[in-house]
């Protein structure tokens, strides 16, 4: 079988493990295969699935990052808007000290 062929030329096995291939049925290679097989479409699966935390994360800091600019924009407007109250209630209050010196 090509797939014993394979496995006996990889040069990082020892002798034992080349001659446990050797002695191993055409039947056990594919069920190795196979079980190799899933365990690296796990492996992608949980890789997948960190990825997708990440994105999730950043979303999530993004949109923590958006919910400060807004609270501090509403904060800033709000304390514009009380300043030009605050202006407006001491223009009237110069105007009418004006008008009683007058």
């Amino acid at each position: 079988m090509m797939v014993r062929n394979l496995a006996m030329s990889d040069p990082s096995l020892n002798e034992e493990q080349r001659v446990l291939i050797q002695n191993t049925s055409d039947e056990q290679i594919l069920e190795m295969v196979s079980s190799i097989r899933n365990q690296s479409r796990n492996e992608e699966t949980e890789e997948t699935t960190t990825s997708d935390s990440e994105i999730i994360d950043e979303s999530a800091t993004q949109k923590e990052d958006e919910n400060w600019f807004t609270r501090a924009k509403d904060q800033w407007t709000e304390g514009k808007a009380q300043r030009e109250s605050r202006r407006d209630e001491r223009k009237k209050r110069r105007v009418e000290r004006q008008s009683q010196d007058n």
